[in-house]
């Protein structure tokens, strides 16, 4: 036990890694905890002593003792990360003898321990690494590694990607030494439906509402003129309104006579009744049956009064007219 003790803390430490006396009392105390830890089989605790005598010295002997525990605790990743630390760590002062030999012995237990770590890859259907985000155990993976074998720690692992919303989950097991590949399956992107032909309107039939003969007497004063421009103006007014309207009402209803027949096909209609599945549908149908017959009524109300406008205006000849309306569309005839 002396002798590990002795060999581990050395006197002096690395030129560029000294720390103030109290530090390197604190550190050696931690690494004498840490080894007694180790010996006993805690590696638990043996990890958290050396962790922190490494945090306030870093020396080599101190450093590779963290990396025994790590592989004890099943940290393989961490451990390599640590032994090439370790190696990579400047000995300028100190025991040079001991530092390097510590050195050393992390570079033939980082060989030994290479051919243990695990060997994750990941694979991705139906998505590009550019529209991935990568999670393994929680913890973020760079998307561009996909299809790449990844260095993980032995047991259970939680590998999960995600594609906006989407997410692709699975589990897998590791032993040291293990190599597995597990791929994730995203649903296949459902392609863009194609555009709907162009409907054509189907006219109603016309009605026409045949309109008396009125003859109007010549004006007699000034006043008339006004009178006779302004009645002229307000009949063609409402005359143009009404056809508006009415030609509104016959493409509402030829909507709504449309969409009842897609009802009338539709597999959740039957006996004139229509599931949750269809209830926009036949709001809508209700929302055009309402439109077309207040848009009806309106434009037969205004064209007619329009007309009765027009043939009520002063004029010094007769009028033969009668009124036409369509379902988009609305003609005075006659003579004038």
């Amino acid at each position: 036990m002396v002798v590990v003790l002795a060999w581990m803390i050395a006197p002096r430490a690395a030129r560029a890694e000294l720390a103030d006396p109290a530090s390197r009392a604190v550190a050696r105390q931690l690494g004498y905890a840490g080894v007694q830890a180790y010996q006993e089989g805690d590696f638990a605790t043996a990890y958290d002593k050396f962790e922190k005598a490494y945090g306030v010295l870093k020396v080599p002997t101190l450093g590779l003792w963290s990396a025994r525990s790590m592989v004890e605790l099943g940290m393989f990743v961490e451990a390599s990360e640590r032994y090439r630390e370790v190696q990579r760590l400047s000995v300028v002062d100190g025991d040079i003898e001991v530092q390097r030999r510590a050195q050393a012995d992390a570079a033939a237990e980082l060989r030994a321990l290479l051919p243990r770590i695990p060997m994750l890859t990941i694979a991705v259907e139906n998505a590009t690494s550019a529209e991935l985000a990568l999670f393994v155990d929680g913890n973020a993976i760079a998307s561009a590694l996909v299809n790449e074998a990844l260095p993980i720690n032995p047991g259970r692992h939680d590998v999960e990607a995600r594609r906006g919303e989407e997410r692709v989950t699975a589990q897998v097991v590791l032993d040291p030494g293990e190599r597995e590949r597990v791929v994730l399956v995203f649903a296949q992107k459902a392609a863009a439906p194609a555009p709907s032909p162009p409907t054509t309107a189907r006219p109603s039939p016309a009605l026409t509402l045949p309109l008396p003969e009125t003859r109007h007497a010549e004006p007699e004063v000034s006043s008339s003129a006004s009178r006779h421009s302004t009645q002229n103006t307000l009949g063609w007014v409402g005359l143009g309104l009404g056809g508006a309207a009415l030609a509104s009402s016959g493409v509402t209803a030829w909507l709504a006579f449309d969409l009842k027949r897609t009802l009338d096909d539709s597999p959740a209609c039957s006996a004139g009744r229509c599931g949750r599945v269809e209830q926009d549908r036949v709001n809508e149908y209700a929302t055009l049956r309402t439109v077309s017959t207040v848009s009806f009524y309106a434009g037969a109300a205004l064209a007619a009064g329009g007309a009765v406008l027009l043939l009520t205006t002063p004029t010094a000849e007769a009028h033969d007219v009668a009124l036409t309306v369509g379902p988009a569309s609305v003609r005075l005839q006659g003579r004038f």
